[in-house]
């Protein structure tokens, strides 16, 4: 790049300097770079890093004959008001006119010290990286001025697409993917490769719940965003003992019923939905909506019945989960004897009845039963029934709770659920036997 293009560039930064009305270009800082990265991919749709602008303003050194790309000057241009770099040229035809006749009159003895010096330093520089790049190409891992990774759209109701924002034309290598977080029940993992030519790549998401975005160089996270697929109301799946992972639009029990069919199924509906409630199936039922309640601070109520009478089968468990940002809490409870296949997850910690004593967590099959947690600053406590049967204590904080699931296996009945703010400042109640 010759100098007096350097000068237009120059010119293009303090005007956007001046759009932005932010301190001088040469006292930004690593955020305002990042700041105005994202500013310019968001308005002219064209993705500029961070580590690009830090040498177009001189913050990080770079050849004399650096060139920087067409579309990050038509960016730039764009971003500064013109229609395009070249707009931007025929508006500044003699910025840099002094600065080339200061070239044109330096001594010849000079300059050519100068490309010679250059050369030699050029070569031995050149050789040295070969070998360094030889040495540490199996550990190069990039930074995060290297790329632009962005999330538009991170909430909303199913079936909800988000919009990914991406530059990654300043790393080397053909390894980079972003993984969705969703495991497609006939295309498998949704991981896919970025392509270096573009800057956007869209998804959609159809199942509700909350799923973390990665963007991945060689399998390894280099950033992550979260995305969460909401409901309006509740939602329920039916799960056949081979597959209980199995949620896709196939096995919806109806649609969003809410309301009582919702919470409370029999196995005479379900066949007439075309399910086989002859083998060993679970039903979940799911809401997802931003409750405004900290999982670290909650009462949760919940009663129940699953039996015999309402479609239950043999070692009938109950469960309850809550999605909250950063962890998935869980109480599974059996009946008794039955007790190897509960579960207890709070925040980082993780039980089961395979390794861990939890017969307390058995209900009665032949009764209503209550359930009630509450959670006072990481501090759990489980009542069944009205009596205390589990303490638990955990560190990491779980984030807002987002959604809800019950789980039976087999049918199962809800008469209501109870969600609310230990302070009493949010609430969220469902009664289902009143509908």
């Amino acid at each position: 790049m010759d100098l007096k293009e350097r000068e237009h560039i120059k010119l293009c930064l303090k005007e956007i300097n001046q759009k932005l009305n932010w301190k001088e270009y040469k006292l930004w800082t690593n955020s305002d770079y990042v700041n105005l990265s994202l500013k310019i991919s968001e308005e002219t749709g064209i993705a500029i890093s961070p580590h690009t602008l830090k040498r177009l303003c001189g913050k990080l050194a770079y050849k004399f004959d650096y060139n920087p790309q067409s579309a990050s000057k038509n960016a730039l241009a764009k971003f500064a008001g013109y229609r395009d770099w070249d707009d931007f040229l025929s508006r500044h035809k003699d910025a840099g006119t002094e600065n080339n006749e200061s070239i044109k009159h330096a001594k010849k003895g000079n300059r050519t010290v100068i490309y010679i010096a250059a050369i030699v330093i050029l070569i031995t520089t050149g050789f040295i990286l070969y070998k360094v790049a030889n040495i540490t190409s199996k550990s190069f891992f990039p930074r995060k001025a290297d790329f632009i990774f962005a999330v538009q759209d991170t909430a909303g109701t199913v079936p909800h697409s988000v919009k990914v924002i991406y530059d990654i034309s300043h790393i080397e290598s053909d390894q980079i993917t972003v993984d969705f977080n969703f495991n497609h029940p006939v295309l498998g993992p949704q991981v896919k490769k970025l392509d270096r030519s573009n800057n956007q790549l869209n998804f959609t998401y159809q199942i509700p719940g909350i799923y973390r975005i990665n963007l991945l160089f060689r399998g390894k996270v280099l950033a992550s965003k979260k995305v969460i697929a909401l409901t309006k109301d509740w939602i329920s799946y039916f799960l056949p003992e081979s597959n209980l992972n199995h949620l896709w639009m196939d096995n919806i029990i109806g649609s969003e019923t809410g309301g009582k069919e919702s919470i409370n199924l029999s196995r005479q509906f379900l066949k007439s939905q075309g399910f086989d409630t002859n083998k060993i199936f679970d039903i979940l039922h799911r809401i997802m909506k931003d409750f405004g309640i900290d999982g670290d601070n909650f009462r949760f109520r919940i009663r129940y019945r699953n039996s015999p009478e309402t479609g239950g089968i043999t070692c009938y468990d109950t469960g309850v989960r809550l999605h909250c940002l950063n962890y998935v809490n869980e109480l599974v409870l059996t009946e008794s004897n039955c007790q190897q296949f509960s579960r207890l997850t709070f925040g980082e910690i993780s039980l089961n009845g395979e390794g861990s004593d939890l017969s307390a967590l058995t209900f009665n099959p032949d009764q209503i039963n209550e359930l009630e947690i509450e959670n006072r600053n990481k501090k759990v406590q489980i009542k069944l029934n009205g009596k205390i049967v589990y303490n638990l204590i955990y560190k990491n904080s779980n984030g807002n709770i987002m959604g809800i699931d019950c789980v039976f296996k087999g049918c199962g009945i809800v008469d209501y659920i109870s969600l609310e703010s230990t302070d009493g400042t949010n609430r969220f109640y469902q009664n289902f036997k009143d509908e």
